[in-house]
């Protein structure tokens, strides 16, 4: 090494701490791949001076390429974009070309001009796909028009956007509201889909990688778990004494016995086909005795991953082999991350021993900007080029970035605490009679409230045990007795979770009508739309009741349906709360719907 180099790295180590390692004095800091380059290892990250000026050590890298960030692949340098990377569909490569040719060749054939802009109005389906494809392939640009935003953001994006043309499916493009009246072009429907049979779909697919949201873990985990409670006796202690067992090896990191597979976990395995492999989840948090669930009863690597649309998708994610839980893994290697002070919610970069703050991104995968929004392009990237999330995150030991909180969506309480709702709705989710759960709150009241999408089955299994009539699932979402059953399960799922006082909700509203897509109260990304909309809920500040449903407002004059809007007002929610006025289907048509209903597993698989 030469002298310049020995002196860089003499000084730069000034400003870090040693690590007693056997009573030695161990420096964390090395020498990089490059003379005179340096990092600071930290297991999965390295870590980074911003700028060197200022010597501080707050940018994380991956630890598989600490000093250049990835821009592609040595092995396939002709994959450069997410396009050149994923063909997602039960589709041959010829099948695919054909229809994709096809679609380009009918708009050239229709004078849509290179370089258009071309809405996608479909919902998740492989034309959408095939479509966007062709787009590119033909070079135009592709906007997608989600049904699900309604017909005022729809005209909204055509206008915006300057579209040209509009593709999608026979029943959403009956209208397409928009001043520059652009061409309209279907595509006849190829299948349907039905997510109450997914289950069944993936014992014929037979899938080895499986990739899926929190929402659907949660389901696959509840059906499991009532299933076991079901069966009781001798086959609920066996399920106990294996998961246990599997477990204790897991953590170890020692192989787990086969004959715990053999017994009882292939039974689950089986629900899936039998062949998964590798699992993945995004979109949302995933609380950490699921992640558990999913190693133990179904093998293999189950991945947690971080990321948004902003960023090309994958922020971080967890490294194979890594068994460690509760964290979304290291930096992709295609970006950096560091963590920004947000003093008004007391987490700092300087808090030890973990350092905490906004989760800021850099790198080739961040986006350039909103189209044609330089105002909210600035409020989001700052000058230095850095992506704010708005997510807060703080680093773990070995560089793992771990999820604790969302600048944007934190209720400030009325002690000047911070509650995360999403939070609270993931540890709620395992309770045996929640399909689905919105927490809501404000700093002008005393305790949080929740509003439950129930499972009617359980529902109905709970009021037979109990010897309770009824007349209809209506009647007993709004019987007390069913309200303080439900609360008191919540409670003890938030005590094993270790929740604070005043993060347990202290009244509930149960509903039969699932959150879903087509009532407006879910993303595209299945994430709850709810947050946005918490003004619409009516609280009663008196008494709860049977929920009002009713229709107000404008038709939707593609569909002939009512849109969905969910307004709240403030009040004093302490005693009870009662949800108010939804917009939408009826409560007996969103049942049927069943969008929300756990999936279901026989005990006797056990």
């Amino acid at each position: 090494m030469d002298l310049t180099a020995e002196r860089r790295l003499s000084a730069i180590s000034g400003h870090l701490q040693e690590l007693e390692c056997d009573g030695d004095a161990k420096s964390l800091f090395s020498l990089g791949v490059t003379a005179g380059e340096f990092v600071n290892g930290q297991g999965y990250s390295v870590v980074l001076p911003e700028k060197l000026q200022t010597g501080k050590w707050n940018v994380y890298r991956s630890a598989r390429s600490p000093l250049k960030l990835i821009r592609g692949f040595h092995e396939h340098p002709d994959i450069r974009t997410l396009h050149d990377n994923f063909v997602y569909k039960w589709m041959t490569y010829g099948e695919t070309c054909t229809s994709r040719s096809a679609i380009g060749s009918g708009l050239i054939y229709h004078d849509i001009p290179k370089g258009a802009c071309v809405g996608l109005y479909f919902i998740n389906r492989p034309e959408w796909i095939i479509v966007d494809h062709a787009c590119s392939a033909f070079s135009y640009v592709s906007v997608p028009l989600y049904d699900t935003l309604g017909p005022d953001a729809v005209s909204y994006i055509v206008n915006h956007a300057s579209i040209q043309v509009v593709g999608g499916s026979d029943e959403n493009l009956d209208f397409v509201p928009s001043i520059n009246q652009p061409t309209v072009i279907t595509y006849s429907k190829l299948y349907e889909q039905d997510n109450l049979k997914l289950v069944d779909d993936m014992a014929v697919l037979r899938p080895t990688v499986f990739a899926s949201v929190p929402r659907l873990y949660n389901r696959i985990y509840a059906g499991v778990m009532n299933a076991v409670k079901t069966s009781g006796g001798l086959k609920e202690k066996l399920f106990n004494v294996a998961f246990n067992a599997k477990m204790q090896a897991i953590l170890s990191g020692k192989n787990p016995s086969p004959i715990w597979d053999k017994l009882v976990f292939n039974k689950i395995k089986d629900k899936l086909g039998g062949r998964v492999r590798f699992m993945t989840s995004g979109a949302s948090p995933l609380s950490q005795d699921i992640m558990d669930f999913l190693r133990v009863c179904f093998g293999g690597e189950v991945i947690e991953g971080y990321g948004m649309t902003e960023t090309s998708c994958v922020i971080s994610s967890m490294d194979v082999g890594d068994i460690m839980t509760g964290h979304v893994g290291s930096p992709n290697p295609a970006c950096e991350i560091k963590l920004v002070d947000v003093p008004e919610m007391n987490y700092t970069s300087d808090d030890s021993p973990y350092p905490r703050g906004e989760i800021c991104v850099r790198g080739p995968i961040v986006f350039q900007g909103y189209y044609k929004d330089e105002v909210q392009t600035k409020e989001v990237i700052d000058e230095d080029g850095w992506l704010h999330t708005g997510d807060i995150g703080l680093w773990l030991h070995g560089g793992r970035l771990k999820i604790i909180d969302r600048k944007r969506t934190s209720l400030s309480w009325h002690k000047g605490e911070y509650i995360a709702p999403e939070k609270l709705e993931n540890v709620y989710a395992k309770c045996k009679f929640v399909s689905q759960c919105f927490i809501y709150g404000d700093s002008f009241n005393s305790c949080l409230v929740a509003v439950v999408a129930v499972d009617p089955e359980m529902l109905k299994n709970w009021a037979a045990s109990d010897g309770i009539q009824y007349e209809s699932l209506e009647q007993l979402c709004s019987d007390p007795r069913a309200r303080a059953a439900v609360l008191a399960e919540m409670d003890d799922v938030g005590r094993q979770a270790e929740l604070r006082g005043f993060e347990f909700a202290k009244a509930v509203t149960l509903v039969l009508d699932p959150f879903t897509l087509e009532n407006g109260l879910l993303t595209p990304t299945f994430k709850a739309r709810l947050r946005s909309r918490s003004r619409s809920h009516h609280y009663d500040t008196q008494r709860q009741g049977k929920p009002k449903w009713r229709a107000r407002g404008k038709k939707s004059r593609e569909s002939g349906r009512r849109r969905c809007v969910f307004e709240a007002r403030r009040g004093d929610v302490g005693k009870t709360a009662r949800a108010g006025e939804h917009e939408g289907n009826s409560p007996e048509v969103a049942r049927r719907a069943g969008e929300a209903r756990p999936l279901r597993f026989s005990s006797s698989m056990f």
